[in-house]
């Protein structure tokens, strides 16, 4: 029998905004201390795999605000097998490598970083535990431990990941005197928020999972940092329900995948304000038009995509663009649990 529930996916989801509220704190204190010895690197490789790369990709948009900083992305196994990578203008040292592992067992990641090192480069492990491969592999390492639990697909663990890569970047963005990279403003009012999309997305959960019940893949789509949270919606409902899906940029779904979809197969659209906004509703009507099943993730006072849209996950308003891929994952591991209910399934056990 599997130890994997359903009850502890739903249990995670419950425990977000308490955790924001004590992480804040604690990662706070250790990324003063890392900051003290690492400045604002010249150029950020952020590496990690499954959930622990898509909180990279969803925090890349705020460690590019940095001024005369470069971030890129590599997965575990490139940054393993390419190594880093060298900038022509900068010497190895001006290079930050930032792995990112909620177990810190990645057996990859922890070997790419240690290449990494004898490269020349600096590294952080953003880990659950210091005491792990990973933790040990890095110069330095930013613990994002949380109280035991029942084993479940990682919802609170991603979540302290991409919290400890954003307060990562506004603390080097207030150091430079740039707070206006994130906004340490909207901070506070982060697990009110968190708490409230929880409520508020129950129903409409529900009634998606329905929807797209008997439809494979489950098709997430999103531009800038909600990429990241599309490919991670799409891990959920993979890991949670044994349903295939699909994380995937807004313009190149257009120009690829759909060709090879349903004309009237269900879409997940995500449409928080940003620069990816004015695509994300494009292309709710292009799908529209087609004949697909269009839901959005979006504020509720959001008119354009409440005109081509036929649900609205809805996402509380007055969030920061740039904190806000805190707030658009929350709908994912709901999601995925009421489609494992409604299959008859438990995580990472299709049958």
């Amino acid at each position: 029998m599997s130890s994997y529930t359903v009850a502890a996916m739903r249990a995670e989801v419950d425990g977000l905004a308490s955790d924001l509220a004590v992480l804040t704190g604690v990662l706070g204190t250790q990324l003063d201390k890392l900051r003290s010895v690492e400045p604002v690197p010249r150029r950020i490789v952020l590496s990690g795999s499954g959930d622990s790369l898509y909180a990279a990709q969803a925090a890349e948009y705020a460690f590019d605000r940095l001024p005369r900083t470069t971030c890129v992305l590599r997965s575990t196994q490139r940054l393993l097998d390419y190594g880093v990578g060298r900038s022509l203008s900068e010497p190895a040292a001006a290079t930050l490598v930032v792995g990112v592992s909620a177990s810190g067992t990645s057996a990859t990641l922890a070997a790419g970083l240690e290449r990494a090192r004898a490269d020349g480069f600096r590294t952080v492990a953003i880990v659950g535990s210091a005491d792990t491969p990973v933790g040990r592999s890095a110069h330095h390492s930013v613990t994002t431990e949380l109280p035991k639990r029942p084993p479940c697909p990682g919802i609170r663990s991603y979540q302290a990941s991409l919290l400890t890569l954003l307060l990562l970047a506004q603390g080097w963005a207030d150091a430079s005197s740039h707070p206006a990279v994130l906004g340490s403003g909207g901070l506070a009012a982060l697990p009110d928020l968190v708490e409230r999309t929880v409520r508020q997305q129950v129903e409409p959960c529900r009634q998606l999972a329905e929807q797209i019940l008997r439809t494979a893949p489950v098709q997430v789509l999103g531009g800038g940092p909600a990429l990241g949270t599309a490919r991670y919606a799409a891990a959920k409902v993979i890991e949670g329900a044994g349903v295939p899906a699909l994380g995937r940029d807004l313009e190149e779904w257009w120009h690829v995948e759909r060709f090879a979809t349903e004309a009237d197969a269900p879409l997940i659209v995500l449409a928080p304000p940003g620069p990816s906004h004015e695509r994300a509703v494009r292309l709710c009507a292009q799908a529209r038009g087609r004949g697909h099943l269009v839901a959005a993730l979006a504020e509720p006072g959001d008119e354009e995509i409440r005109e081509q849209a036929h649900l609205v996950l809805p996402l509380p308003e007055g969030c920061s663009p740039a904190w806000s891929p805190l707030i658009e994952h929350v709908f994912a591991a709901p999601l995925a649990a009421d489609l494992a209910e409604l299959l008859g399934r438990v995580p990472f056990h299709r049958r």
